[in-house]
């Protein structure tokens, strides 16, 4: 089945592993800059010896169209990504990730990311469609959506200014897989952009708020650093997880400036060692 065949297919199809979602950035006077981030764990696809060239290989595509509330494409993504690894490498293949990400602008107004993703060797499809929002930028300090964090490599060279997930501590591999085991050594990080108000002399100022079972369990306040030339503050955050008990939780992450606020929230679920 075809890519766009299967986002038109009522039930979706299901039969390959993925994750798909807009990451909004920052907010402007006609909309907001935003990411989408496709996420495709490899040890979902089927890997096909080539006994000839001695190799496994597997090949991944996708698409992703952005609509307006009309149903109207605004924009496609794709990607093809063809594998060929020896054997010794199949296995650890397996275990990593295929990130997609690529940034877009849109206006204020109510928008749908559907994504297909294939499995070419394995002959399956799978599809998605989610709907999110973009509201009017707002008067004071304002955040992105927090966006948990699959590696982070501090002190990075050749960053790309226009990448949201780049900046000058470092460059962010982002995941949007909400689980996190609780082993030893096992941390939940997270990423978000502060934007403050340049026309308000205070500093912001940022509140996380650990939330278990409707209850606050746990509150911290972060000093931010000073904006960057870009006006933004990213920041890298994270906290031990080993120790936390399992369940699902909301982190919160509030900003304020002045007499303004703003927020976000991500959710996260931890799962026994």
């Amino acid at each position: 089945m075809g890519l766009l065949k299967a986002l038109g297919t009522n039930p979706l199809p299901k039969d390959v592993e993925f994750r798909s979602s807009a990451v909004r950035f920052q907010p402007g006077a006609q909309g907001a800059k935003a990411s989408v981030l496709v996420e495709v764990p490899l040890g979902s696809l089927e890997f096909v010896e080539d006994a000839a060239a001695k190799v496994f290989k597997a090949r991944l595509s996708m698409v992703a169209l952005l609509k307006n509330d009309k149903g109207e494409v605004l924009q496609k993504f794709s990607r093809d990504l063809p594998l060929s690894v020896p054997p010794d490498k199949v296995a650890p293949m397996k275990q990593s990730n295929f990130i997609y990400k690529e940034n877009f602008e849109v206006g204020p107004g109510r928008y749908f990311l559907e994504t297909a993703v294939s499995d070419r060797e394995g002959n399956k499809v799978a599809a998605k469609r989610a709907s999110f929002n973009i509201a009017s930028k707002p008067k004071g300090v304002s955040i992105s959506n927090i966006t948990l964090i699959r590696s982070f490599q501090p002190q990075a060279q050749g960053l790309d200014p226009a990448d949201p997930f780049q900046f000058q501590g470092g460059r962010i591999t982002p995941t949007l897989n909400s689980t996190v085991k609780a082993v030893k050594g096992a941390l939940l990080a997270m990423f978000f952009v502060v934007y403050p108000d340049a026309a308000i002399a205070e500093k912001p100022h940022v509140t996380i708020e650990y939330i278990k079972d409707g209850q606050v369990i746990g509150k911290g306040d972060i000093d931010l650093p000073a904006a960057d030339a870009q006006g933004r503050i990213p920041y890298v955050m994270s906290s031990p997880a080993e120790n936390l008990p399992p369940g699902s939780y909301e982190i919160r992450a509030i900003v304020t400036q002045g007499g303004t606020t703003a927020e976000d929230r991500a959710f996260v679920t931890v799962e026994a060692q």
